[in-house]
């Protein structure tokens, strides 16, 4: 049996892809390796997959969905070019957040006998797992979430099958998207299980959380580990009572025991065996800098946004608003280009001073990482996940005064005082869930006494679609006409971050601190599009 593994790759540099392409290496994996480059800039990313032995693709995004649906259309005409000849069985991958901790295909050869495809499960249902339920109700209706509400959601980063059901299975996902309300939307995951569930289920098995395949740790570890006591209502905008779980932690209603990482530094499954594949690791930053201990990879910029818009040095020609030292970023580290507003609208200033609400971690999709370790900045963080500690002092946030807290308790004046905070601060970050708490908070700040040269609001205005439109519509027109009422300029609202549909945040300047002429390329107002669409041209 000959297998293949394959992924693909859009936007990264060879370091972010270090840790898939060593721990594979490493794992004792044979067969044929291939990736697919989306939009290639230059030629260091290709040959470093050259160099390690990649079947190497280039491919252009068409446009008619994105990155992640358009790769299965790739991946099948691969599956049937004469690179795959000779290939029985393929395994997809993502890349950036994936790494082996044995070689798949052993794993793969002994359990796919009686089956044609693998599917992976996450160890919940899309009853209880919100982006699931909410990607599934929102474009294919709440008849169809029903139906699939007690199956359990299935992770389209890791799909294992034979050659020639792979690509029926391929085609039939690229296809699924032009049956929704919006093929661009990044559910390629729900197009995938509704695939898996409603036409390849007989000859598909869901290979369970228990077993010790892959560990999707976005669900296995993060949610369990960061908010554990998480239970009725959802992080979402969905909130029928379809959704809610019935008093129960999500950590009661997961269908395994959350994963282990024993001394060895591997992750152990229920059944006391190392996962082949490790999905997700850097969503737990306790396990993703010891992961990248034992594979002896150390890396300052290593995690880019999930789902996000990621900037870097190609881009530098198309900025709209260039500002000084920008040269120098190779890449940012925001979930979408929030780091590189705050820096054109202050003109890369250094030694810039930030109050960032609602940090998590301190580096995957952080605000204020780059403005520190590039621009000199120091401020104060907060976020009530004590988790996010380890990796503040792991990526060395030494000008940062991570504060562990409530952000709805704490008294503010009292806190940029006792940190010799300047009266007029550069930067000021409000992102909390849900929106409700956001402004909650936003009520909070001393305005009277500490203004702002750049404010990033998160609104999560995305969710108006769904139950609670009303009430959305409400907070924003509140906090917009608050934060206007105190001399703040809305540059640009309702920006997104990859799909135009879904806005979540709205980004001011104060122009008594900022020149409005040169930010001009930026002042759209109700922008109600991407962030990449907005800072470059």
């Amino acid at each position: 049996m000959n297998i293949a593994v394959m992924a693909s790759v859009y936007g990264y540099a060879p370091e972010q892809i270090k840790p898939w392409i060593e721990s594979l290496k490493s794992s004792g994996f044979k067969g044929k390796v291939f990736v697919i480059v989306y939009n290639p800039d230059g030629e260091e990313l290709l040959q470093y997959l050259k160099d390690n032995g990649v079947f190497t693709f280039t491919s252009y995004l068409n446009g008619e969905t994105n990155m992640a649906t358009q790769r299965f259309l790739q991946y099948q005409e691969i599956l049937k070019s004469e690179y795959s000849d000779d290939v029985d069985v393929v395994i997809t991958t993502d890349i950036r957040d994936v790494v082996f901790q044995s070689d798949p295909g052993v794993w793969v050869k002994n359990n796919i006998q009686d089956y044609d495809l693998l599917a992976t499960s996450e160890g919940v249902t899309f009853r209880h797992e919100d982006w699931g339920g909410e990607a599934l109700e929102t474009h294919f209706g709440k008849e169809m979430f029903l139906k699939f509400a007690d199956r359990e959601t299935i992770c389209s980063g890791v799909i294992a099958g034979k050659k020639e059901t792979m690509i029926k299975l391929f085609e039939t996902v690229y296809e699924l998207a032009f049956f929704s309300q919006d093929p661009g939307a990044f559910i390629d995951q729900i197009f995938y299980a509704i695939a898996i569930y409603e036409i390849y289920n007989d000859i598909t098995k869901i290979v369970p959380a228990t077993e010790n395949w892959c560990a999707n740790l976005g669900t296995l570890k993060a949610i369990p580990e960061n908010m554990p006591s998480w239970s009725t209502g959802t992080r979402t905008g969905t909130a029928s009572y379809e959704r809610f779980r019935k008093n129960k932690t999500f950590v009661e209603t997961m269908k395994c025991k959350v994963p282990v990482m024993k001394d060895d530094g591997l992750i152990y499954a229920d059944n006391g065996l190392p996962f082949a594949i490790v999905h997700q690791y850097d969503r737990y930053q306790p396990w993703n800098i010891k992961i990248l201990n034992r594979l002896k990879i150390d890396l300052p910029i290593l995690n880019r946004p999930m789902m996000g818009t990621p900037y870097d040095k190609s881009k530098l020609d198309r900025l709209k608003v260039k500002f000084d030292g920008v040269e120098k970023i190779s890449r940012n580290t925001s979930q979408c280009y929030q780091d590189l507003f705050v820096l054109a609208a202050t003109n890369g200033k250094r030694n810039g001073t930030f109050l960032e609400i609602g940090a998590q971690d301190a580096q995957f999709c952080n605000n204020t990482y780059i403005l520190e370790k590039l621009y000199d900045w120091k401020g104060i963080s907060i976020d009530i996940d004590e988790v996010h500690k380890k990796s503040f002092e792991y990526f060395d946030r030494s000008n940062t005064n991570l504060v562990i807290q409530d952000a709805l308790t704490i008294d503010y004046t009292k806190l940029l005082k006792d940190n010799n905070m300047p009266s007029h601060i550069d930067f000021l970050q409000l992102d909390i869930d849900p929106s409700e708490i956001t402004f909650e908070c936003l009520m909070k700040i001393p305005f009277d006494k500490y203004t702002f040269s750049v404010i990033t609001y998160e609104t999560d205005f995305f969710a108006k679609n769904n139950t609670n439109e009303e009430e959305l519509v409400k907070i924003r027109k509140e906090s917009r006409e608050y934060i206007q009422s105190k001399g703040y300029v809305l540059l640009a609202g309702d920006v997104c971050v990859t799909n135009a549909n879904e806005p979540f945040e709205d980004w001011y300047v104060h122009p008594s601190f900022v020149d409005l002429e040169r930010l001009k390329p930026l002042m759209v107002g109700d922008f109600h599009d991407t962030a990449e669409n907005l800072m470059l041209n």
